[in-house]
């Protein structure tokens, strides 16, 4: 029988994307505050310096904070709208991510080639390696339920 190790539906809005939007916040007040005591001060370098960095700031980590929310919406629309395909079979050509990470993991199942690793947020779906407690490991069997290489729900088989 299998047990479900992973489901995008289930995830809701993991605790990461809530600390990246502090950090970015906190980094918008921050150039902020830099940008009103350099308008005082009348320093130029300060000036400019505030101004690139604020606008760096918000255009930058806007778009990678919210690419990060788009993706994980749409894992879960295309797994609400049935939209993907079902592989099953034996996990083969395993490769671990490292606990420090440095490398993605990836594996076979069937004809399709999975890459993934905990340090990226940007494919929006599962992501939880091996050395960090995920489920995928060599000769396992499983069922994946995947998009366009994207894992959004895995099947573990518990004899």
């Amino acid at each position: 029988m299998y047990e479900v190790a992973y489901d995008a539906i289930n995830e809701g809005q993991p605790f990461n994307n809530y600390l990246m939007l502090l950090g970015w916040l906190i980094g918008i007040v921050f150039g902020t505050g830099f940008y009103l005591k350099a308008r005082k001060t009348k320093k130029k370098f300060d000036l400019s310096f505030s101004k690139l960095w604020l606008f760096g700031w918000v255009l930058l980590g806007g778009i990678g904070f919210s690419n990060v929310f788009f993706k994980q919406s749409q894992c879960v629309d295309w797994r609400n709208n049935g939209t993907y395909e079902i592989t099953e079979g034996i996990v083969k050509e395993f490769d671990p991510m490292p606990y420090s990470g440095h490398k993605r993991e990836s594996f076979k199942l069937g004809s399709y080639r999975f890459v993934y690793s905990d340090f990226s947020e940007a494919e929006g779906c599962f992501n939880n390696t091996k050395s960090h407690g995920g489920p995928i490991d060599e000769g396992k069997k499983v069922k994946v339920f995947h998009n366009e290489g994207v894992i959004l729900r895995i099947e573990v088989w518990r004899a």
